[in-house]
């Protein structure tokens, strides 16, 4: 596919985290894939970050030497003009910390401000604050969505949010979901999961995932991998699920390639996050064809029970341990599950498709 051609997509990138190393790895990793795959539909890309995140990411950019993506930093360019970029752009701020940043430069360059929203309910009005605070807060928010020309949403479900608190116009709002590498994360025939074993990514210890560590304390014959980037949380879940004398492991995988492997492994994945049900974590799980128990809030539009997941009403001890014996005791409907999320991922959340739906919002706004 030919590239069409923009004088600059204009990317604003937050800070990685400096305490969590390998999840700002992935991240950069994550990145840079998405928009080495964007620069194959719309170029240049120039990903606009600071010094020390640059130095993360250009890494990953030197591996695509042939595709027009970029690195540079604020001080090459400004928020008051200095040094900007030929020609008109779009200017794009990946999350909420950025806003701000990407609102002035797309004023400074008089181009199209796009936002992009991970969880709406992240917020800093959502957040706990003083009625001083709350009121300046969605004011901030408030102008920041009226401003901008699009605002990109991980599912429809935060789109009511959205229009409910800030009256945003129905137009300016649209899906595009999380996307995976479906070549890195993808079933391999050749490796047999390990019986009994069940996986999660642990962002943190939380009342879903001791439900499923309480649960697992009272079945036989099953195993825990608690899959982390933050040493600290695997340790904290991997305490408790010793506590509660259950076989468990902490994995923490360095690479794509090695979370991958980790999930293949498992012979179920439960998602135990309670900040999003359709997060990344379960995307890779079902791209690797893991049968997967997840919550079923803010899924039903988007998995089908006992199709491509098993859905449980909440993630509590009962349902828990009904989905594990269900799925356990039936390899058909395990199979069936795999099949189906594996197909599910490659038709709504493939890179490629992800990619051109993203790139037809910027044509319209060339």
């Amino acid at each position: 596919m030919v590239a069409q051609p923009l004088s600059n997509l204009i990317v604003l990138v937050p800070e990685a985290s400096q305490t969590q190393a390998r999840l700002a790895r992935l991240n950069a990793w994550h990145l840079v894939t998405y928009y080495a795959a964007v620069s194959r539909v719309i170029s240049p890309v120039t990903l606009l970050t600071h010094a020390d995140t640059a130095s993360l990411l250009q890494p990953f950019i030197d591996k695509h030497p042939e595709l027009s993506i970029s690195i540079r930093t604020p001080y090459a360019v400004g928020v008051n003009g200095a040094k900007p970029f030929n020609g008109p752009s779009l200017i794009k701020s990946t999350d909420w910390s950025t806003a701000k940043w990407g609102r002035q430069l797309a004023q400074t360059l008089k181009s199209a401000f796009i936002l992009q929203i991970d969880n709406a309910r992240h917020l800093p009005s959502q957040q706990v604050l003083a009625a001083s605070q709350w009121v300046n807060a969605w004011q901030r928010e408030l102008m920041t969505f009226h401003h901008a020309s699009r605002i990109l949403l991980t599912s429809a479900a935060q789109t009511s949010l959205l229009q409910r608190r800030y009256i945003v116009p129905q137009a300016k709002f649209a899906i595009v979901p999380y996307s995976v590498d479906t070549d890195v994360f993808t079933v391999n025939p050749d490796l047999v999961c390990e019986p009994g074993l069940i996986g999660t990514v642990v962002q943190q210890l939380n009342d879903s995932l001791r439900s499923l560590i309480d649960t697992l304390s009272v079945m036989t014959g099953l195993g825990l991998r608690l899959i982390t980037f933050d040493e600290r949380a695997g340790q904290a879940a991997l305490t408790y699920a010793r506590l509660r004398r259950v076989r468990a492991e902490v994995v923490t995988p360095d690479t794509p390639e090695q979370i991958a492997l980790a999930l293949t492994e498992c012979e179920l994945y439960v998602n135990t996050s309670e900040v999003q049900s359709l997060s990344r974590p379960v995307l890779w799980a079902m791209a690797c064809g893991v049968p997967t128990i997840a919550a079923s809030a803010h899924l039903t539009d988007t998995l089908s029970h006992a199709e491509t997941a098993w859905l449980c009403e909440r993630l509590d001890k009962a349902c828990l341990e009904s989905a594990l014996n269900m799925l356990l005791s039936d390899s058909s409907l395990r199979s069936d599950i795999s099949t189906g999320a594996r197909r599910h991922v490659e038709e709504h959340f493939a890179l490629e498709r992800v990619v051109l739906s993203e790139s037809s919002i910027y044509s319209q706004l060339i």
